[in-house]
Parts: C-alpha cells; structure tokens; sequence
C-alpha cells in the first residue's frame, strides 16, 4: 500500500478527471486526424496505382499500333513503287495476287484499293471493286485535298460498302509534275485491333478504344450498345479535354461523353515518329471509378469501424477508471480520515527508508512534518527511529529487519527521537505492506511512553525515599556516633535511592568559608579531594552546596555539563558520569551547619517541586 496520497500533495480528483479527460480526448482526435491522414494517402496511393496501370496499357496499344501503322505505310509505299512496273505488264490477276500477299502479310489490314485521279479503282485484293468509283469518300477527298505524296492519310471512319465500320490509310500517287494522279488505300481491319485492345483488359469493368483526331470513334472494346454517339468531340467529354490540354498523355476521371459512365482514363495521342500522318489517333483505356475506389471505401469504412470501436472502449474504459478511481477516494478518504484522527502516532516507510506518510499525531508528538521528511531516508534527516543514541546497524532494527522479511514486530519498549533531537520512549508494532504478494514498504504504529515512563519513574523515586527514610530512621536508632550515622546516611541514599555519589559537607567559619565533606558513599575517584568549594556569594560559592548553605535552600543542577554556574566543577563531573545535583541545607536551631549532596547520573531533578 502506497501512503504517498495521503498527504494531499497531489491535485484534486476532479482536475485528475478534467486532465484524464483531455488527454483522452486529444489522444482520440490525434488518432483521428492520423486516421484521416492514412485514408487520404490510402486514396492517392489508389489513385496512383490505377493510373499508372491504365497509363502502361494505353501505351501497349500506342505501341503496338505504331509498329501496325509503319507496316502498312512501308507497304503503300511499296505498292506505289511498283504500281508503274505493274501498269505496263497489264497483268491485273499477277497485281491481284501482289494486293493478297500484301494483305496476308499484314493482319490489320483487311484491304488494299488503287484509285486513279477520278476515284475509280484500277487494281484491288478482289474482284467485285473493279471499277468502282468512290470519289465521294472522305478519304479520298482527304488526300486529294492534302496533296503530300509523303503523307499517310488516316480519315475518319465510315461505313464500307460491306456494312462494316471502318478507317483507311491511304497515300498520295503523284504524276510526273507532282500533281494528284490517284491514291492507294489500306482499309484497316476492326477485329485485329479489337484482339489488341482486349489484350490489355484485366478487369471486367475496363473497356478501351481507339478514336479518330477529328472525333469519330473508330472501335470501342467491349462493345457498348447503348452509345450516345460516336462522335467524342464533345465539350467537356475525355477527348476534348485532352486534345484542348496539348498533352501526349492525360489521366482523366469523370462522366463519359459516349457511355454516362463515372470513369477514371489514361488517355494518349498517337502519333508514330517514323510515319508521318494527317490527324492523330487518340487511345483511352479505362475503368469504372465505383470499381477503382470499392477496395478503399472497404478498407476505409473497416479502418473508421475499429477507431469508432477504440473510441467507444476508451470512452467506456475510462469511466469505468473514474468510476473505480471515484469508489477507491472515498474508500482512501475514509482510511485516511481514520489514520490521520488516531491518537497513536503512525508513519508509513518504502523499501529504501523513504517515509511515504505521517498522521496527525506522529506530527504532534515528534514534531517532523511530512513536507520536510517528504525525501528524506529512514536513517538521514529522520535520523534513526530505533536507536537511542546512535544510528543502529540494519541487522539490530527491528523496523529494518520487518522490511528485509516482511514479519511483523512488536517492540513494547523503544526510543524514539524527535526533530528537535531529544529521545523519548515508546512502544510500536511494526508489519510489512504487500502489494500482489510482493513486499513494498512497513507501517509503524507507536505509543509515546513518555508520561508513563515519568510516572513510573516518580513511583520510584518516591518508592526509594520512603525505602531510604525507613532505612534512616533505623540508623538513627542503631550509630553509636554522628560519624557513623551520618556515613550510613549517605550509604542508605547510594544503594537505595540509585545516586552515583551521596557527601556531606560542614560549614567552615573560617577565612574562606569553605565546605569540609565529613561523610560519603559512592563512586567520587578522588572528587571531593580535589573539590574547592565555599559558601560565600563568588564563583566556588555558586555550586549546589555552597547555594544551600548561603541561601538555606535546596540548591538543584539539573544538568551539570550545560549550567555554567557549575563550571569550575564540569571536567571533573563529566569524567566521573555526573549529570544532576541537588543540596539541602542541615539547619540546627534556626542556623546552617552544612548541607547533604546527592549525585545522580541523569537528569533526575526536573520535577523537585512536585
């Protein structure tokens, strides 16, 4: 049991619940905000996971597509090259044959035309478009208008006359002088680039497509039925936003123009380095943004489940603490009421000595306070509880020992000492303080002896004078002379009585008034040999022998080795063990003849007058 609250060192209970109050609360919105933190940085990460994964997709197909794209241009070019040779051999099934293997070669390509300068075509992979003329088409309009033998042209898709949505790449032939003289066509084929863009598809809610830089969309994977229109350049749809940013590549999130979809897109421009063409194409791959953002708002939603949890149990648990702590201050209240009003002194002490509390009356009665013994050893400044004079070694403290093995002690008879340094007597028990079966400190319960001690010792002391006066009435009786009885006087005070030296003394008349001892008994070793004293008002008058005669009075000296009237004499006591004197004047017949001296080894003459 700790003592240490008991002492009303400590802030109330009320500002420890404001205190504990605050703490928790700043604790809980610390951990909110680091919570809001986490999520925030959870959704960038997110974020910047699936944008970079969709942007390493679109560029899959951007390059895919490139290498497609130069192919088919080298293969134009090719075809224009030998279109001359071909003309004169006027071998159309030999051409055919060139256009098939050329096709075949090329798996996305699904077929290659030759229009003349009037848009009728001259040479095809097949038969049935044999004079045709398709000078309404925009593709060749395209060329004819761009008039760039170097240029691949890349028009808008349409509807072929096979009833497929299509796109070309088509070149310009030139004449001698440059001139428009025809255009050879690559009619791209949609279920080779439908292969490509499924390729790179690894969720269910991920579509891709391929669109036009004029806006027309050229092929959409999967499919989507329900479209707005195929026309992305719309404002604010993904492909004007990114077109009108100038950027290669843009990650965009919003409503799908072609789809009303919430979408999060990678959207690149393609435009082959090797290649020269009219008008970019624009890919886009993307996903469904509730999809992208489901895992997060679980894990988020999980995440503020358990603070709401942590929030609730902290808030329980700690007024349940207050509710408990409340209960346990009034249960120490009331110890500490109880403690503090007992009349018998009691202290409480740890391991190393430190005392830990003082009542009321062990204040009183030793006159230390808890303040000042507050870091204070059992053996510093309160000195040591269990010797009389000097500190004792721990093996011989019956407090020390009850710390070392936990036993409790009762000690009917001990000395004390106060903060004054004086020693008073008492009777203590000392027993061991455990908390969980381990030894923590002692509590000492005393009784201050003090007046029983003096009533026991004014019991005998008036014990032995009544003992001594019946002894002196029987030597009265039986001397034979004054020397004899005066000796057995002296004799009966010693042995009965417990001074150390008992002496009487005649009044001299001569010159110097001096004291003559006539008769003794006890311990003197030469003392009142060398003893100068007289009975006149000077420095060797002022002793208790001299004080009595002169003033006939019981001259008292309570304390031979602080009264400075008896220091001619102090040397000489102190060696001998003298503590207090008293005299008392003989007086025969109204006159002083001399006086008896008693000698006692303590301070036994405080309560004469009593």
């Amino acid at each position: 049991m700790n003592f240490k609250h008991l002492n009303d060192t400590t802030p109330s209970s009320a500002t420890q619940y404001r205190l504990m109050w605050m703490m928790l609360m700043g604790f809980l919105a610390i951990a909110g905000v680091l919570l809001i933190l986490y999520i925030r940085m959870d959704y960038q990460r997110t974020l910047q996971q699936n944008s970079d994964r969709l942007l390493s997709q679109a560029r899959v197909i951007n390059v895919n597509l490139e290498h497609q794209v130069n192919g088919i241009y080298n293969a134009l070019k090719g075809i224009r090259k030998d279109l001359p040779e071909w003309q004169k051999s006027h071998n159309k099934a030999g051409i055919k044959r060139r256009l098939v293997g050329l096709r075949e070669a090329l798996p996305g390509v699904r077929r290659f035309i030759v229009l003349d300068a009037d848009g009728t075509v001259q040479s095809s992979d097949s038969d049935d478009l044999i004079r045709s003329n398709f000078r309404y088409r925009e593709y060749y309009n395209r060329v004819k208008r761009g008039g760039n033998a170097e240029t691949l042209y890349l028009a808008p898709p349409f509807i072929s006359v096979t009833k497929i949505w299509s796109m070309t790449a088509s070149i310009m032939i030139a004449g001698p002088n440059g001139e428009f003289n025809g255009i050879i066509v690559a009619t791209l084929d949609p279920s080779y680039f439908k292969t490509l863009m499924e390729s790179v598809l690894y969720t269910p809610d991920m579509w891709s497509l391929i669109a036009h830089g004029d806006g027309l969309m050229f092929l959409l994977v999967p499919e989507k039925k329900e479209i707005k229109s195929n026309n992305l350049k719309q404002p604010g749809s993904f492909f004007s936003r990114h077109m009108d940013s100038g950027r290669k590549e843009n990650i965009l999130r919003g409503i799908v123009y072609a789809t009303g979809e919430n979408r999060i897109a990678a959207v690149t421009t393609f435009n082959p380095k090797l290649v020269p063409i009219d008008t970019p194409l624009v890919i886009m791959v993307s996903r469904d943004w509730n999809a992208v953002q489901a895992p997060w708002l679980q894990n988020s939603l999980i995440l503020f489940l358990i603070y709401l949890l942590f929030v609730a149990g902290s808030v329980f648990s700690v007024r349940f603490m207050m509710q408990r702590r409340v209960e346990l201050d009034h249960l120490l209240q009331f110890q500490t009421s109880i403690l503090k009003s007992a009349g018998e002194g009691i202290f409480g002490i740890g391991l190393k000595g430190d005392v830990t509390f003082l009542n009321r009356a062990a204040e009183r009665i030793t006159g230390w306070t808890i303040d000042e013994l507050n870091n204070s050893r059992f053996n510093g400044a309160f000195f040591s509880f269990c010797c009389e004079s000097t500190p004792c070694p721990a093996i011989q403290c019956d407090i020390k020992q009850t710390l070392q093995d936990g036993v409790t002690r009762s000690i009917p008879d001990k000395s004390f000492i106060k903060r004054d340094g004086t020693f008073f007597p008492v009777g203590f028990t000392v027993a061991p303080l455990f908390e969980q079966d381990t030894l923590t400190g002692a509590v000492i319960v005393f009784h201050d002896l003090t007046e029983r001690k003096k009533n026991e010792a004014e019991l005998l002391r008036v014990n032995r004078a009544l003992k001594s006066l019946s002894f002196c009435n029987k030597a009265l009786i039986e001397a034979n002379d004054e020397n004899e009885l005066l000796e057995r006087i002296c004799r009966i005070l010693v042995e009965n009585s417990g001074y150390r030296l008992a002496w009487i003394g005649f009044a001299m008349h001569d010159e110097a008034k001096s004291i003559k001892p006539i008769a003794k008994w006890g311990y003197e070793d030469g003392y009142l040999e060398a003893l100068n004293v007289v009975w006149t008002d000077s420095p060797l008058g002022q002793g208790p022998s001299g004080t009595a005669i002169r003033t006939r009075q019981p001259a008292i000296r309570n304390n031979l080795l602080t009264d400075d009237k008896y220091e001619p004499w102090r040397n000489d006591a102190k060696i001998r063990g003298y503590a207090s004197s008293a005299s008392f004047p003989f007086v025969i017949n109204e006159s002083v003849i001399g006086s008896l001296n008693m000698v006692h080894p303590q301070n036994l003459w405080v309560n004469f007058r009593k």
